[in-house]
């Protein structure tokens, strides 16, 4: 048998007793990073919630128990369409060497611990099961499920599904795409499940690392191993770079990097549409993004958050001096997708449920004075980050980059997992110690990122149309949707999405880091600061409203 690769599936020989298909491949060095992320109590899990309603009486089912068949036989076909969702993790040689396992008899059964089916569902099963996804103990999923669903009944038409997926098999952009695929199926049913399934092997050649996918690996080896030396090189020296920083009010010490995650989220009003079609129109007047915005926001929201503080007698003066002087970071993933061999675009990549992330960062100067931070300088500093994301994105060795940051990444997160493991610090959270000396490491801000409009990502009436400039009849409605992610320690990502015309920003945090009214206090200056620069005339900005 041919050595395994992450670039290529493998159709395995021995062992069928289920007489299927089995097909293997290695993780990716992206993927491999997200493995152990996932291996230290779930961090970076992702769990969505969908609310939908069947609009078309062909699809009421009264029986429960042949509702519950129902949904069976689509999850099914919905892991035949994306078979990355059926696979599971084999690990050897001491956890160095990992590998991806799909098994064709996986894709027709429903594995233990896979589905879920709540007859008389409410809000408090659908939280709990939110909840179990984002914080249970025990992980809700493993190196043996790497996804699963909870569906609950609330009335012969209306649906919570909550899904918890690991990350290391998916992104931002996938969790789109599967939730398209699955209430398109839905909205079909029965015909959806009448098309034959896909064939294994074709589905899963749509789905290698990203990391094998990067155009230039067809160069000489010679000269790839210049382009990646030179890139771990540019690498060592941005992230030394970072270092420093500060964040909000926070109870930051040296286990919080051994302590997993208390995953909270906080979600400020949205924008209605007035507002956001303002926003977006300002931002691309000044040449940049919302998510470049954002990052402005956020330090102008902290600024105002600390002086708060200063001005209450809760901040030191020193403290207040230093945080003016300290320059803020920020950082957050990037779509690798439209940089990936063109190959495997054309055939379909853009909507393939795959893991396509890199990462990028940037440094803001010091910190604002929240009272005299005119609009020119708001959008000077908003270029600044716009210049600094393209340096990354732009820089012609961008994927090489992204590669050279993984060895580093995979090291720290499997000893935290292996340390974990060997009961070295517990699932539960620690006493912290006394806080680290500031300037030791990176202290960013905030991660996060901004995904922009989502709706034409994944619908809200289904069926999909077959063909562009034919609509289909509705038979089933998204209501809504909400995203949670389980944090990793001492985790603040802000993120914002356009949903129906208006702008949602919102924020992941680890509550043992941080206190839930300090988050929404800085949402709130983060909300404040996007209107005020973004959706109001100068003239009539409130920037300079009293605190």
């Amino acid at each position: 048998m041919a050595a395994l690769t992450d670039g290529d599936w493998t159709e395995l020989a021995a062992e069928r007793p289920s007489g299927g298909r089995i097909f293997s491949r290695l993780l990716g060095p992206t993927e491999e990073g997200f493995y152990w992320d996932g291996e230290f109590n779930g961090t970076a899990d992702v769990t969505d919630h969908h609310s939908i309603s069947f609009t078309s009486q062909t699809l009421r089912i009264d029986d429960a128990a042949a509702d519950e068949a129902r949904f069976r036989a689509v999850w099914i076909t919905l892991k035949q369409h994306l078979p990355l969702l059926a696979t599971r993790i084999e690990e050897s040689e001491g956890g160095n060497k990992l590998a991806f396992v799909v098994a064709e008899q996986r894709t027709r059964t429903i594995m233990p611990g896979e589905f879920e089916y709540i007859a008389e569902g409410d809000e408090h099963k659908t939280q709990t099961a939110v909840e179990r996804g984002r914080n249970g103990i025990p992980r809700r999923l493993s190196r043996d499920l790497c996804a699963a669903i909870t569906v609950l009944r609330r009335s012969e038409t209306e649906y919570d599904l909550v899904m918890t997926t690991a990350h290391l098999i998916f992104d931002g952009m996938s969790s789109f795409f599967v939730a398209r695929t699955l209430c398109d199926l839905l909205s079909r049913w029965p015909q959806s499940l009448e098309i034959p399934a896909p064939d294994l092997r074709l589905r899963l050649a749509m789905a290698p690392s990203c990391d094998s996918l990067h155009p230039r690996n067809d160069m000489s080896p010679a000269r790839l191993r210049w382009r990646r030396a030179i890139a771990t090189i540019i690498n060592s020296n941005r992230v030394a770079r970072l270092n420093g920083g500060h964040t909000i009010p926070n109870k930051r010490s040296t286990r919080t990097p051994f302590t997993p995650a208390i995953s909270r989220d906080a979600r400020a009003p949205p924008l209605d549409a007035t507002y956001t079609r303002k926003a977006l129109a300002t931002c691309r007047a000044q040449g940049v993004t919302l998510g470049h915005a954002l990052a402005v926001s956020a330090q102008l929201a902290l600024s105002r958050v600390v002086r708060r503080r200063f001005e209450a007698g809760l901040v030191s003066q020193e403290e207040w001096d230093a945080r003016r002087r300290t320059p803020t970071s920020t950082g957050g993933p990037l779509n690798l997708r439209p940089h990936l061999a063109p190959r495997w675009l054309a055939a379909g990549g853009h909507t393939e449920l795959v893991l396509a992330i890199g990462f990028f960062f940037a440094k803001l100067p010091y910190m604002p004075d929240a009272d005299a931070l005119t609009p020119g300088r708001f959008w000077y500093r908003a270029r600044m980050v716009k210049k600094q994301a393209e340096s990354y994105h732009r820089h012609p060795l961008f994927l090489e980059m992204s590669s050279a940051a993984q060895p580093a990444r995979i090291e720290r997160c499997r000893n935290a997992a292996k340390a974990l493991r060997e009961g070295k610090v517990s699932e539960n959270a620690v006493v912290p110690d006394p806080a680290p000396k500031d300037g030791d490491f990176p202290v960013f801000l905030h991660s996060g990122s901004s995904i922009g409009n989502v709706d034409p990502l994944c619908p809200f009436s289904f069926p999909v149309p077959q063909q562009e400039g034919q609509p289909a009849v509705e038979t089933l409605h998204r209501v809504r949707s909400k995203m949670y992610l389980r944090c990793r320690p001492a985790e603040l990502y802000l993120g914002a999405a356009s949903v129906k015309g208006e702008l949602h920003v919102y924020i992941f945090y680890d509550e043992n880091v941080y206190d839930a009214k300090d988050v929404e206090e800085w949402l709130d200056e983060v909300r404040k600061a996007l209107v005020s620069y973004l959706c109001v005339e100068p003239r009539e900005s409130a920037v300079k409203a009293r605190l």
